[in-house]
């Protein structure tokens, strides 16, 4: 139950990041909304550069005390300046430094959360995540009640940045009850492989778009940045189940009862991975009347890619590279990433050169394929993954069979003919077996 709540804590920040871009895209013009999601991508970046290895450290030393969650402070903003000075190098845009706040105040965030999970303390936990998705929404509030000019935002977020960073530091001060101090050279030699990993991953994951970015201006990129979005919601949520059960994980995987893990997560699995299965097909099958619905008839077009990004939300939605860095392998970690952010920049600079934007949007899913197929190969000895594997193909396979039949029968016919039959599938393959 605590693993749900947090889960659903989460969830509540991610729909809030992604109404501030629905409000943003149908209220502000366009050119705010291009900024706009410039900063989101640059944001996002930043938070998986230094906020997930940091929250990641922590987990792997679980009786670390408040000196050893400074040094991990030190270490994000080392590598978030890093990479946010060379961006700056090539990119002059005004949004770079206020990124960089942002996304350094998250690292606050994601520390103090992970904090309150180590304490088994779900509500402490939910009410973060209300504080931190309000602390984005009130710069927006602030602009439409004193009715001043769109980028004012960003001036009241940055203001509002630097209480967060007092507040969510002061808090994990009092809630940490851990006392062992580990070497830093320890904790440096485990966590920088994984800000390595953080900055390829960020980058793996947004620099389709930069590429778009580089080769096409304007309003496709605004469709292309639009259309190729990750559903928040479900990631937050698995994120959220398995963060809550951190502390078990390493500690089953340090007395090596890897098949009660296994199965443990074949449990946690069973029927999630059935409701993902379902959101992931009602999402593809309407995803033009969503897109419509969500960003307006202005960025319609933006569907395909929406539809590309879908046929690997099952993939990209369990942590596991969380899991693989909670067995200790996080150079292994790292190397997955070197070769996702390899694979994602060739095929972008070659799809994009030699053919269009649609196409640029496949260079995510190879690398994805890729790299997650390696991540659960590593970690099969805890985790199903033959199982998993298998599942995620049934859901492809009707993904597929979709296809030839929209636009042509009714997206309510059809949503529910896929639905009902991937259903019976995974019900009869899968879920008696278990």
């Amino acid at each position: 139950m605590k693993s749900i709540l947090v889960g659903s804590g989460r969830v509540l920040y991610s729909i809030v990041i992604f109404l501030l871009t629905v409000i943003c895209s149908r209220v502000f013009s366009v050119d705010f909304y291009i900024n706009f999601r410039e900063f989101i991508l640059y944001f996002l970046i930043g938070v998986n550069i230094a906020g997930i290895p940091a929250t990641n450290t922590l987990y792997y030393f679980r009786d670390r005390n408040n000196r050893n969650i400074f040094f991990v402070y030190t270490i994000s903003f080392l590598f978030l300046s890093i990479f946010f000075i060379v961006l700056y190098l090539f990119s002059k845009s005004f949004l770079i430094p206020l990124s960089f706040v942002v996304s350094f105040t998250s690292v606050f965030f994601l520390v103090c959360e992970a904090t309150s999970l180590s304490l088994r303390n779900a509500s402490v936990s939910i009410v973060l995540n209300i504080l931190e998705s309000s602390s984005f929404f009130l710069p927006l509030l602030l602009v439409f009640l004193f009715k001043v000019n769109e980028y004012s935002f960003f001036l009241y977020l940055l203001f509002l940045s630097f209480i967060k960073i007092i507040f969510y530091s002061t808090l994990t001060i009092i809630l940490n009850r851990k006392n062992r101090d580990y070497d830093k050279k320890e904790i440096v030699k485990f966590s920088f492989p994984l800000y390595l990993n953080g900055v390829l991953g960020s980058v793996s994951k947004q620099i389709d778009k930069f590429v778009v970015s580089l080769f096409y201006y304007g309003k496709s990129f605004a469709d292309y940045s639009t259309g190729s979005f990750e559903i928040p919601l479900v990631a937050r949520f698995f994120s959220g189940i398995f963060h809550e059960r951190a502390d078990y994980i390493k500690e089953k995987i340090e007395s090596k009862k890897n098949g009660e893990l296994k199965r443990d997560f074949e449990k946690i699995l069973k029927y999630s991975l059935s409701i993902l299965g379902i959101l992931t097909l009602i999402f593809f099958i309407n995803s033009k009347n969503l897109i419509k619905i969500l960003f307006s008839e202005k960025y319609v077009e933006s569907y395909k890619f929406f539809m590309v990004y879908l046929t690997v939300l099952p993939l990209r939605n369990i942590p596991f590279g969380f899991l693989l860095s909670l067995k200790g392998k996080s150079f292994l970690l790292f190397s997955i990433s070197l070769l996702d952010s390899f694979l994602t920049l060739l095929f972008s600079l070659l799809f994009a050169k030699f053919f269009n934007t649609f196409l640029v949007s496949f260079s995510f899913v190879i690398a994805t394929v890729v790299s997650v197929s390696l991540t659960m190969f590593f970690i099969k000895d805890i985790f199903p993954s033959k199982v998993y594997i298998k599942r995620y193909l049934l859901i492809l396979f009707t993904i597929l069979i979709s296809i030839p039949f929209l636009n042509r029968i009714n997206s309510l016919i059809l949503t529910s003919i896929l639905v009902f039959s991937y259903f019976i599938l995974d019900f009869l393959f899968f879920w008696r077996e278990r």
